[in-house]
């Protein structure tokens, strides 16, 4: 039986820890849901490892922030 990938979901991955925690987690064979608000962060990060990434943009200031990170979770569970 085949072992399902490990999933994880990170909320600020465009800079700095986050970002590096990302690829951290994509060397050790996690697909990653990655959080921020710099878009043009985020894809770059899902350029360097495309099976492996997938982004959510938005700011966890704003009110809508609760849809999209459940969507991000429910993306990530999905995930095969």
């Amino acid at each position: 039986m085949k072992k399902a990938p490990k999933k994880g979901v990170i909320i600020g991955a465009s800079s700095g820890i986050g970002k590096a925690l990302a690829r951290e987690l994509v060397k050790n064979n996690y697909h990653v849901c990655v959080t921020g608000r710099r878009e043009s962060h985020l894809l770059e990060l899902q350029k360097e490892y495309p099976d492996h990434i997938h982004i959510a943009v938005f700011d966890t200031t704003k009110p809508n922030t609760i849809e999209h990170s459940v969507g991000c979770a429910l993306f990530i569970n999905e995930w095969k």
